[in-house]
């Protein structure tokens, strides 16, 4: 059964978002200056990338861009079901809810200028923002409505991710990551 649940997952996502996602008809132009102090000028694209960037970069590759896709998910949905902020900015930026915007992470000062540090990651991460936020249709397969994760190996799993609202929702063995969906009363 899972193997029946796996091939059908990535039947549904590989090809297609793989081809999408790194053709360059579909990217970002590459003569854009993404330094910045605050985040106060980003779009919502632009906001969802810094943090797509900051916390799945390591994730993409050529081949699978599903995990950083979900990941991006997270903050989308958290902003539908108002988890958090009123908007995704408000989602991204709330204190203490995606770590690589938190003051004592090492990724806060990459996310300020991510050409200087990854200029390739960053523009695929430029393009898998836009294809949530624009295609999200497309994408519907990768949105379980999950608005949190957590990666598999770490020792001890978060406190909220034991409480009763938190459902966990199914994805590949091979990802390295859990994700659940807040289930609101």
């Amino acid at each position: 059964m899972e193997e029946m649940r796996r091939r059908k997952f990535l039947k549904n996502a590989g090809i297609f978002l793989a081809v999408s996602l790194i053709s360059p008809s579909l990217s970002f132009a590459s003569v854009n200056d993404y330094k910045t102090k605050d985040f106060s000028g980003d779009s919502e694209k632009t906001l969802l990338a810094r943090m797509i960037f900051g916390e799945a970069r390591n994730l993409l590759n050529d081949e699978d861009y599903l995990e950083p896709v979900m990941i991006g998910f997270t903050a989308v949905n958290r902003a539908e079901k108002k988890i958090k902020g009123n908007s995704l900015r408000e989602v991204i930026l709330a204190p203490e809810q995606y770590s690589c915007f938190n003051k004592s992470d090492i990724n806060l000062e990459r996310l300020k200028n991510p050409e200087k540090y990854d200029p390739v990651s960053w523009k695929k991460c430029l393009t898998v923002s836009r294809r949530i936020l624009e295609k999200g249709e497309e994408l519907k397969h990768l949105n379980y409505e999950q608005t949190h994760y957590h990666v598999r190996e770490m020792e001890k799993y978060p406190k909220w991710a034991k409480n009763p609202k938190m459902k966990k929702v199914w994805v590949p063995d091979y990802f390295s990551h859990f994700f659940y969906k807040e289930i609101i009363f």
